[in-house]
């Protein structure tokens, strides 16, 4: 026959027949994480690597440790709430690091939340070699997904992105100091910091809420050898929510950074009180677009502290709107960065007025249904005849040759390459020879055929 899609299948005995199946992220990022750069083509994460489940606090150490222990490919998913461990002595993690519970994450990692629960709480999530705080770029952690996470209370930064770490997406996550309210100064930092020459950032759908200070990009006006040209970040479709706080700043704070801000909504605590919007200053390059404001004190701003050693940035708006703010929008226009410069930067803003009736139920953790699927199994029954699977000539329909089929008893299964199940039900028809599987509804690629009579018969590849 000159069919190309045959696939014989001998059976010489009872065959374990193995493949993996791993659930990727759902989704992709928008703006700067998906840009090439450094010999990496945008963000995949653990793609393809190990699989490690957590289950709540009893895996606190096993969680360290898949995040830690090399730069292989691992895909994590947490279920329930970790707080994870300090770091043993010994290690060359920074000593801020060690007594403040933040975890080193090595590259090429997905770390997914499975449910509405999952959380890394009283801990933090360290972006960071901890070779060296200005590491190059090219030998740099990069290549992170997270996605689905809840980071509350944490005692320094929830996540903490340096020494050249570049392309990591930050999707669905919520950062909050939990139900007691605030945490004082002096005990947390940051919710999401960028910083030391990192590079290419998403943060997407994601809530910063119930705490003082959200996220900064750059950390000191001292370092501009360090993060000028670098600190490229988009925020898309974030929710910065202080309503019912207190004061918060930094939606963000940019310093020397390149940042797109799109589609977020910044809500403040009441007009009387200074929560302030965006700010660009020490050299940075901001665009905000299609963002709303309410009850903050200005939109966006250059400089707000006004003083000599925080140089003002450059700041643009486009197609942003806003209610209920204290005072005027405050904009510099000047040379700026345009988004569409970027080799693949593609996004689409949507409008800014209904973001307050959309967002909030759009972003944060616990809207995305990610399922795990872990290696599977499949057995190989030993028949007499062997089965053999064949495609007609026009593409339309599996043929099956077995003697041990009663197709009207048992039920057929198409599988996909990620374990999804295709097709399912008495699906069989008589044909001279054996049956017959209708496969016209298949798009071109390679799937599994299951039966209840024989367990796993074998692959086939339609084209």
């Amino acid at each position: 026959m000159n069919n190309p899609g045959i696939f014989p299948i001998l059976f010489l005995g009872t065959i374990l027949f193995f493949f993996s199946i791993h659930a990727q992220h759902i989704g992709s990022p928008v703006g700067f994480a998906g840009v090439p750069a450094y010999g990496v083509d945008g963000v995949t994460g653990g793609a393809g690597g190990e699989v490690v489940t957590i289950n709540g606090q009893s895996d606190a150490q096993k969680l360290q440790d898949a995040l830690d222990s090399d730069d292989e490919p691992r895909i994590i998913y947490i279920s329930g709430s970790v707080q994870l461990p300090e770091y043993p002595e010994g290690t060359t993690t920074p000593v801020s690091d060690v007594t403040l519970r933040m975890t080193c994450v090595r590259s090429h990692k997905t770390i997914l939340g499975l449910g509405n629960d999952a959380k890394i709480h009283h801990s933090g999530l360290s972006i960071y070699s901890g070779s060296g705080e200005n590491s190059p770029q090219e030998t740099a952690v990069n290549n992170i997904i997270i996605q689905n996470l809840t980071f509350e209370a944490a005692p320094d930064d929830a996540i903490n992105i340096q020494g050249g770490s570049h392309h990591i997406w930050v999707d669905h996550c919520t950062f909050t100091d939990g139900t007691g309210g605030p945490l004082g100064e002096d005990y947390a930092d940051g919710q999401l910091d960028f910083k030391r020459g990192s590079d290419y950032l998403t943060v997407s759908y994601c809530v910063f809420t119930n705490h003082k200070k959200m996220s900064l990009i750059g950390h000191s006006n001292s370092v501009g050898d360090i993060d000028r040209g670098f600190l490229r970040a988009t925020y898309d479709h974030n929710f910065f929510n202080d309503l019912g706080g207190t004061a918060s700043s930094r939606h963000p704070r940019v310093r020397f950074g390149i940042v797109h801000v799109l589609n977020c909504f910044i809500q403040g605590v009441g007009k009387d009180k200074n929560t302030e919007g965006v700010v660009s200053q020490c050299e940075a390059r901001v665009f905000i677009e299609g963002c709303h404001f309410r009850f903050a004190k200005w939109g966006g701003s250059v400089n707000e502290h006004s003083s000599s050693s925080e140089t003002d940035g450059l700041l643009v708006q486009r197609n942003n709107s806003n209610d209920q703010c204290a005072g005027d929008f405050t904009y510099v226009t000047g040379t700026n960065f345009n988004p569409s410069d970027y080799f693949k930067y593609s996004y689409n803003a949507a409008q800014s007025s209904n973001l307050p009736n959309s967002l909030p139920s759009e972003a944060g953790a616990g809207k995305l249904n990610i399922q795990k699927v872990s290696v599977m199994e499949m057995r190989i029954a030993s028949v007499s005849p062997a089965p053999v699977l064949t495609i007609s000539s026009n593409g339309e329909l599996l043929l099956l040759s077995s003697g041990t089929i009663n197709s009207r008893n048992t039920t057929a299964s198409i599988l996909d390459l990620s374990g999804r199940t295709i097709l399912q039900g008495n699906l069989f028809k008589k044909t001279p020879g054996g049956y017959s599987v209708g496969i016209h509804a298949l798009t071109p690629g390679t799937y599994f055929l299951t039966t209840t009579d024989e367990g796993m018969v074998g692959s086939f590849t339609r084209r």
